[in-house]
């Protein structure tokens, strides 16, 4: 019940955001080019400073052993979604690549931290620290080639080496460095990118509230694709990361971090890339909207399923 109630609380906060962006946007207070460059402003100042600053902790041999259990098991579990969705999202649909993105990656930091946080504590964020890392990590090397163009079109070499050069990359892989080495950095300079940070999730709200006010409302809830989506997003896919995992002798806690935070609605960074790419931005923020309703009950429903594999098989 805790589990479901958190959800829910996060799930209200998120629309109420994203209606703030849709009136933003019906009352021309943001124009749609307004709207590209805040999505520039997520994708390349805010989520490298929230990756940076999320190994601004102390070091811990138990933990950074539960740390890189957490990067390993992620990695896999990405690699499987990949393959996944590549055989049950058709190239034959006209935003195959959208579909794709949003059926693998999920919204992990602000509907899985809170969730995290209030059922397993701060030993669960951090381990959700690791998801994080490789999250990003995939989204902008495969995910970031996966949504570069219009369907059919393919980035040259060179455009996908420039692309995989992100200043998320770059804010990842040193952020781990400075933790593993424990290099101390001046509190002026952690404050500062903490402040920028929290500007993560009320700014990738109103992108996608801001998004979603150029669709028709009406329709939303009528499309078929979107539920079949969502079905591969919010049920099948953290089911079979728990049939992939639960039997082996991993910390529950660092397994249910992971399938909570991979098991969330579709990833807020889906529509800044479909904004930044020109590919479906509409269609992107639909598949955001409604599979962040949906959580609300599918996440209760995954952790449940989650009873029912220990209780049965003992797993």
């Amino acid at each position: 019940m805790d589990v479901a109630l958190k959800v829910l609380q996060q799930v209200v906060i998120m629309l109420l955001i994203m209606l703030v962006g849709m009136i933003a946007y019906r009352t021309k207070v943001i124009s749609k080019e307004g709207n590209k460059q805040l999505s520039n402003l997520l994708l390349m100042v805010v989520n490298p400073a929230l990756l940076f600053m999320a190994y601004d902790t102390d070091y811990d041999a138990k933990h950074l052993q539960g740390l890189m259990l957490s990067l390993g098991i992620t990695a896999v579990s990405l690699l499987v979604l990949i393959v996944l969705s590549h055989f049950l999202v058709s190239d034959k649909q006209k935003a195959y690549q959208v579909e794709r993105f949003a059926a693998t990656y999920s919204n992990c930091g602000f509907i899985g931290i809170p969730i995290v946080n209030g059922v397993f504590g701060a030993e669960g964020v951090f381990y959700l620290t690791g998801v994080v890392t490789v999250f990003n990590l995939f989204v902008w090397t495969h995910g970031i080639i996966l949504m570069g163009g219009q369907s059919g079109q393919k980035p040259t070499v060179k455009e996908r080496i420039k692309k995989l050069c992100s200043p998320a990359l770059i804010a990842a892989l040193l952020g781990l460095v400075i933790y593993l080495l424990q290099i101390p950095l001046p509190t002026i300079l952690t404050d500062s990118l903490g402040y920028i940070s929290d500007m993560n999730t009320p700014l990738a709200m109103l992108i996608a509230g801001l998004t979603l006010a150029q669709s028709d409302l009406k329709t939303v809830f009528l499309k078929k694709r979107i539920y079949y989506v969502s079905f591969l997003k919010l049920i099948l896919y953290p089911a079979v990361i728990l049939l992939m995992f639960r039997w082996m002798p991993i910390d529950p806690i660092i397994l249910l971090s992971i399938t909570i935070s991979l098991g969330g609605p579709v990833a807020t960074v889906c529509t800044a890339f479909a904004l930044r790419f020109d590919n479906h931005p509409v269609y992107a923020s639909e598949l955001f909207a409604v599979s962040t309703i949906l959580s609300a009950a599918t996440l209760p429903l995954v952790m449940m399923f989650n009873v029912f594999l220990e209780t049965v098989f003992h797993w």
